[in-house]
């Protein structure tokens, strides 16, 4: 019998988060850049590998805020839908 390939998963900012929020904030570069984020993502990337040995592996970031106002022509057709 064949197993199926394991595909993992990973939302990147919530594993970000975690381990910001995780490790103590006196873990910094020698010119005070907050590192702990970096470290502990890392070691938690490491392990997911370690345990599961997927064959493919997906890491996902948002893309940021978005802008509180739609574009100018989202307004305009808004706008001809109203009249």
């Amino acid at each position: 019998m064949t197993t199926k390939p394991t595909l993992v998963l990973i939302d990147g900012h919530a594993l970000a988060y975690r381990a910001f929020h995780a490790l103590p904030q006196e873990m910094a570069s020698h010119t005070g850049e907050l590192t702990n984020a970096t470290f502990g993502f890392a070691g938690m990337l490491l392990q997911v590998l370690e345990a599961y040995r997927p064959e493919y592996i997906a890491v996902t970031f948002d893309r940021g805020a978005r802008p509180s106002m739609p574009p100018a022509c989202f307004q305009r057709s808004r706008g001809a839908m109203t009249s």
